[in-house]
């Protein structure tokens, strides 16, 4: 724990190599399947420009991500690796930008085939420029983002009666992976298989197909095909929330108390008096809130630590405070802009994630902008 903290109200502190022990961790449980890392959101809120150079410092060759700026900047980053846009082209303008900057978009319905094929007829005819092979994301039950089955027979039916696009494959999305037993999980598996046998009918050259996100992985080989899609699991979220996180810890968040004072006996503390004192006590206030991503819902409910110690959060979480009881920490063990733990090994993502009755995914890309966020142990050197 730092022992002091600069002009921040809260650090974020990432662990880099963590994120690459993560990775591959995964590696080793997909023999024969390429492990790709989904780096969407900043990945996830915690840094592109760091991550991604740290992941492919160690081997990834593959990346997924949302938009398509956010695809641009990866490839400023990491140009000989594949950048995969799971939101494929939604204008011509947008299909242009793919193959001028030798991105791949995901096909998700007709539309898009539409304006890719359109997009690559035009550079086909006017040069010999690089053409980025695309993906088609079918449908297996997500009823998200993806080609439905009547669909896919007409984007066949296109692509045999006009130029062969080159394309890297086929990719789908589980809903219920981080449930073993539920039958979603048999259900999307068989759809997939049907709907890749129809694929390969009309483009044998085609082998590549991918099912499986982080918590695909842990379904077994059957799901992991020859390419997987982790994201939340290489932040340290638990991909196996039925028994003990297998991935290691990534982010610390630590506040910085600005106030101790003592408090009496049914004395009451924040918006809405919700938390009053049975005894006489004492109160820390931490410079921490909502608007720095720390979940209003959680307050009354989620925990702290200072030094050793476990806190509780009292009282309602306000857009830049929290407040703490401290009454049973020793007096000396806290000092006036002395750190506290409100995110670690010891109380984790998903803790805080359960507390604020919601999910890790939500936390990560909520944590706010006025933290300092500091990058840390590094296994290889990340070249920027």
């Amino acid at each position: 724990m730092p022992q002091s903290m600069g002009k921040y109200g809260a650090t974020l502190h990432i662990d880099l190599s963590s994120i690459q022990a993560n990775w591959k961790l995964l590696a080793s449980m997909c023999n024969n399947s390429t492990v790709s890392s989904v780096v969407k959101a900043n990945c996830y809120g915690l840094g592109i420009s760091y991550i991604v150079p740290a992941l492919a410092s160690i081997g990834c060759k593959e990346f997924f991500s949302a938009t398509i700026d956010e695809a641009i900047e990866i490839k400023k980053l990491i140009s000989d690796r594949e950048v995969n846009l799971l939101f494929g082209v939604n204008t011509e303008e947008e299909a242009f930008i793919c193959l001028e900057k030798k991105i791949n978009p995901v096909i998700n319905h007709l539309g898009q085939f539409e304006i890719w094929q359109g997009a690559c007829k035009k550079i086909s005819s006017s040069s010999n420029d690089y053409i980025p092979k695309a993906w088609f994301h079918i449908d297996t039950g997500m009823s998200r983002l993806g080609i439905p089955e009547k669909e896919l027979e007409k984007i066949i039916e296109r692509y045999i009666t006009s130029i062969k696009l080159p394309f890297n494959g086929v990719i789908s999305h589980l809903a219920c992976a981080e449930e073993p037993e539920h039958p979603m999980n048999c259900i999307q598996l068989k759809r997939f298989r049907l709907l890749r046998d129809k694929i390969i009918n009309f483009t044998p050259q085609s082998s590549r197909w991918s099912l499986a996100n982080s918590s695909g992985i842990f379904l077994g080989n059957d799901y992991h095909f020859n390419l997987t899609r982790p994201g939340a699991s290489l932040y340290g979220l638990n991909p196996t929330p039925y028994q003990e996180n297998p991935m290691k810890n990534i982010v610390t968040l630590y506040g910085k108390i600005l106030q101790v004072q003592q408090v009496d006996r049914n004395q009451t503390v924040g918006y809405g008096a919700t938390h009053t004192f049975t005894k006489p006590g004492r109160i820390a206030t931490v410079g921490v809130g909502y608007a720095d991503g720390y979940m209003r819902s959680s307050g009354g409910i989620s925990k702290a630590r200072l030094g050793k110690i476990s806190v509780p959060i009292i009282g309602r979480v306000s857009m830049d405070l929290i407040t703490l009881d401290i009454s049973e920490v020793p007096e000396g063990k806290y000092h006036l802009g002395c750190p506290v733990e409100l995110i670690g090994k010891d109380y984790t993502v998903d803790d805080f994630a359960r507390d604020s009755g919601t999910i890790g995914e939500e936390v990560l890309t909520t944590l706010g902008n006025r933290y300092e966020r500091v990058w840390n142990n590094i296994d290889t050197p990340v070249k920027i």
